[in-house]
């Protein structure tokens, strides 16, 4: 999915739709879906046994060195040594429900018992899913 296919379907011209898309939600369109892309990841990593490279396909990543490199560049960890830090406190808390936003849970796992020095650098963004939907 690219900006030019979003503007298409809204029949608007891309950098418009670029503009008014960050003056409503403070980020790019071109942010927003990685941001979106990698909360899915990160929920795929805690929740499946998928290898590294099948989450990065399933998540519209053109290959996994790419996958790896922009997951490490937005989380400050490889996509293994978030599964390694963040499987356990995702297995063992039973308040977590699969059925809530991905984001969210994200945002919980990350709050959880994990030392303060990772932060997470995705901004609060709108649901994403219901745009991808539009795609699909």
């Amino acid at each position: 999915m690219t900006l030019s296919q979003i503007a298409e379907h809204f029949h608007l011209n891309p950098d418009y739709l670029n503009r008014i898309f960050k003056q409503e939600f403070g980020t790019t369109i071109k942010a927003y879906l990685t941001d979106a892309r990698l909360d899915l990841a990160k929920y795929l990593l805690l929740t499946t046994n998928q290898l590294v490279e099948e989450i990065g396909r399933t998540c519209c990543f053109p290959d996994a060195h790419y996958f790896t490199r922009v997951f490490k560049q937005r989380n400050l960890v490889t996509p293994t040594q978030y599964r390694r830090n963040y499987a356990a406190t995702f297995y063992n808390n039973s308040q977590l429900d699969s059925g809530t936003d991905f984001h969210q849970i994200v945002q919980d796992l990350e709050r959880l018992g994990h030392n303060s020095s990772f932060k997470n650098k995705s901004p609060k963004i709108p649901n994403f899913f219901g745009i991808l939907g539009l795609f699909m």
